[in-house]
């Protein structure tokens, strides 16, 4: 059963101009009221791929991948900082996208694609 504020948000919705604040809602009292399978968040950690550093072509432009305090970066129209998964995924805050690195018979990168399958070549 709900009681109190949450079920007057839940039976009236939010007095907002932002149509994105009622999941947000939802999502909150799913959480705090444990109801199973209806919020999943995807859990994502941080590591480093320090050989991915260089230059990709991407979309017929040239990108780049930059080490910057530790971090790595693409600089592609927008400088976006790359959150890992795995030591080949990674995905950046600016785009829903997860992106895949792609690596030689010898385990050096040499691209990466985007889930609709679009592929960057490293050409330095």
């Amino acid at each position: 059963m709900i009681d109190g504020w949450w079920h007057f948000a839940l039976r009236l919705g939010p007095n907002s101009g932002n149509p994105g604040i009622s999941g947000e809602i939802f999502n909150s009292v799913s959480i705090a009221y444990g109801w199973k399978g209806f919020y999943s968040p995807t859990i994502k950690k941080t590591i480093l791929l320090p050989d991915a550093v260089g230059e990709y072509m991407w979309y017929g432009k040239p990108v780049s991948i930059v080490k910057k305090e530790n971090e790595l970066w693409l600089y592609a129209p927008v400088k976006s900082k790359m959150y890992f998964t795995s030591d080949s995924d990674f995905y950046i805050n600016e785009k829903e996208m997860d992106y895949k690195f792609t690596k030689d018979s010898n385990g050096i990168v040499n691209g990466f694609s985007d889930s609709n399958n679009r592929k960057a070549e490293k050409i330095r």
